[in-house]
């Protein structure tokens, strides 16, 4: 992954758990920024004098459900790094947010950040709220921050969160929806969905859209509807 501002270049090898700072014009190394816990870098982001580093990683946890018996969980999850690089051959941090999953995608509009992760739950418990309810910057999504299909539902959310950078150790707001995601597109301001349903009987194939806006870090529902077949690719 390669950024440029003009003068520098940050540059990341995927798995290295860091971003080295390069001067262009004689391409010597000026700083490094070690992530915490090391883990995979998705993407940065360089703007207005802030570096932003999205890496994922992942830890195994022993849990025991109602009836005494133990399982392993892994339980993985997306953090976002903010720099200040007004100075960067001395990078400061400023905050980072993070959130359950493995990384989606990620898009910056402005002074915000969204965050798309997948999120898998199993619940073993029903009286354990984290078995099926995803983490947020260590929170717990509120009930209702989370949308359901109008068809069956599945164990597998896709986590939308986004990030003021001019705060970045809080997130502006997040939602889950619990659905078997098939494509994600989006546009300037808005957010599409989909999965694919198949008729076991009909040998029929429906598509269920869900529209989302976006706009100054705010998440909130606008439509979901059903169409005929499926998509091939999130351009279609």
């Amino acid at each position: 992954i390669i950024k440029t501002d003009g003068t520098y270049i940050y540059t990341a090898a995927v798995s290295s758990g860091q971003v080295q700072i390069v001067k262009a014009a004689d391409l010597s190394v000026k700083a490094r920024v070690s992530l915490e816990g090391a883990g995979t870098i998705h993407e940065i982001y360089v703007e207005n004098d802030r570096l932003t580093i999205l890496s994922g990683g992942g830890e195994t946890a022993l849990s025991q459900d109602e009836d005494g018996l133990y399982y392993s969980e892994y339980q993985s999850a997306v953090t976002a790094t903010v720099y200040d690089i007004r100075n960067p051959e001395k990078p400061v941090k400023e905050g980072a947010i993070s959130q359950e999953g493995e990384y989606r995608t990620s898009r910056k509009v402005g002074a915000y950040l969204y965050l798309f992760t997948d999120c898998w739950k199993q619940p073993a418990d029903a009286g354990n709220e984290n078995s099926y309810i995803p983490k947020v910057n260590g929170s717990l999504l509120a009930s209702d921050s989370i949308y359901l299909p109008q068809e069956e539902a599945s164990n597998h959310y896709i986590l939308s969160s986004s990030v003021n950078l001019n705060d970045p150790s809080k997130t502006v707001d997040s939602k889950g929806i619990l659905c078997s995601s098939q494509e994600t597109y989006i546009s300037k301001q808005h957010i599409y969905i989909t999965q694919a349903h198949y008729g076991n009987s009909t040998g029929t194939v429906q598509t269920e859209i869900f529209k989302f806006r976006f706009f100054n870090g705010k998440i909130w529902s606008r439509a979901i509807g059903l169409v005929d077949g499926m998509l091939q690719d999130s351009f279609c």
